[in-house]
């Protein structure tokens, strides 16, 4: 079997991540190119460091999606009660329109 090795950047347009990431990578012992290919374990070991990060960002942009899709649906556009473009307001008290000059 003719087993051709990638070149770094070969693994960086396949994988999607720079260049110097991988380099990265490799210093920091993430990933190792010991002639061997990685096993389901490798994988899990890998993934189980990114899914908290991954549950967090889902959770995140969750929340961003439903927060304007709340004041668009609304379609007062209200810096009033719009928590999410104007947190804490508290000229909001005054009415709409310019109060400050």
């Amino acid at each position: 079997m003719d087993i051709h090795e990638l070149t770094p950047g070969e693994m960086a347009d396949r994988s999607g991540v720079a260049i110097s990431a991988l380099h990265f990578y490799e210093r920091e012992g993430l990933i190792v190119p010991n002639d061997r290919v990685p096993t389901s374990k490798d994988w899990g070991r890998l993934s189980a460091g990114w899914r908290q990060d991954l549950d967090d960002r889902i959770l995140h942009l969750q929340r961003l999606r439903d927060n304007l899709t709340g004041c668009i649906g609304c379609g007062c556009l209200s810096l009033k009660t719009c928590a999410l473009s104007n947190p804490g307001d508290v000229l909001a008290e005054q009415g709409p329109g310019a109060v400050r000059l």
